[in-house]
């Protein structure tokens, strides 16, 4: 009878997250498709601080981008990324990173490029999108 219950549980809790998990893709094509087809950046808007949170069945954390204008088309990103592991239903100890980059902002396809590492972040007026994780502007 637990095992029952047991497993009826981790089928609710697996419906759950894959129900997150098309929310936030269908999310993330809308805000895709509006950075790409509306074209409503400007170079000027992009240098500011850029905020994201996730939370999954094994980790959470956050990240921060702050972008810098260097020059014309270059901007500076710093990536400040905080991420706690989730072991056996335990949070473990917060773990940070820092990481540097050298961008060029694309107006084509109004995306910033970063050559060493194959990094694409595409921009829209109020988020730049890596992969699957979106930064929203805060400032």
């Amino acid at each position: 009878m637990v095992n029952l219950l047991i497993q009826q549980n981790l089928k609710r809790l697996t419906m759950i997250r894959l129900f997150k998990k098309v929310i936030e893709t269908l999310l993330l094509v809308f805000l895709c498709g509006g950075c790409h087809e509306h074209g409503s950046i400007n170079s000027d808007d992009l240098p500011g601080i850029y905020a994201s949170h996730y939370d999954g069945e094994y980790s959470k954390g956050e990240d921060t981008l702050l972008v810098s204008a260097v020059n014309d088309d270059t901007y500076a990103i710093e990536r400040r990324s905080s991420f706690q592991r989730i072991r056996d239903e335990i949070m473990q100890p917060v773990q940070t990173n820092i990481v540097h980059w050298t961008t060029v902002y694309n107006e084509a396809d109004k995306a910033l490029h970063e050559q060493r590492q194959g990094i694409i972040l595409y921009a829209s007026d109020t988020a730049l999108i890596w992969g699957n994780h979106s930064y929203h502007k805060i400032k």
